[in-house]
């Protein structure tokens, strides 16, 4: 799905929501460089609670966990199941 910064608008509770509680989706490949750039943090801390209420853990995609804040992770990046973190995709 490329949808060219429209994530956060994507990936909530009332759009994406029901589809993410029924369907096992192991990985989401996201381009991050336009959620970076909001200016609203809490727009972006509403995405990253979407992925973290279903236990997705971001990320780069050398495979390594992303541990820095999310305005310094890199323009492309996955949010994984946590089930399926040791999974190279």
């Amino acid at each position: 799905m490329d949808v060219e910064g429209h994530e956060v608008n994507v990936f909530t509770e009332a759009t994406a929501g029901r589809f993410f509680d029924r369907v096992d989706v192991r990985l989401v490949f996201m381009e991050w460089m336009f959620c970076r750039r909001l200016s609203q943090p809490a727009t972006v801390q509403r995405l990253l609670n979407f992925f973290h209420a279903r236990n997705y853990v971001a990320y780069d995609i050398r495979n390594y966990k992303l541990l820095t804040h999310y305005r310094h992770w890199p323009d492309n990046i996955l949010f994984k199941k946590s089930t399926y973190a040791s999974y190279r995709f």
